[in-house]
């Protein structure tokens, strides 16, 4: 009867250690995600001419694309002829 309970301890160790691995991993990546972008704000549904857009984060500026999403703090620069309409902003 002895030889069973320490045999169900010696078991039971390994699931425990497994457990709060698991927890550990989650609760990591779970706050990585949370810090590693800004919510995405609108959508750009269609883009005529040309245009520029920059973040905080990120400080260079990359060319506009339809279809692209939009996040919070993120900047546009367009030309003259440049506009987006028809963009979807929540």
């Amino acid at each position: 009867m002895e030889e069973r309970k320490v045999m169900q301890a010696i078991i039971s160790i390994p699931k425990k250690s497994f457990c709060l691995v698991l927890i550990a991993l989650f609760l990591c990546t779970a706050g990585a995600l949370a810090q590693s972008s800004s919510p995405d704000v609108g959508l750009v549904t269609k883009l005529a001419g040309e245009a520029t857009y920059w973040n905080k984060e990120e400080k260079k500026q990359t060319r506009v694309q339809a279809f692209m999403k939009v996040r919070k703090g993120d900047n546009f620069k367009l030309s003259k002829d440049g506009a987006l309409p028809g963009s979807r902003l929540s």
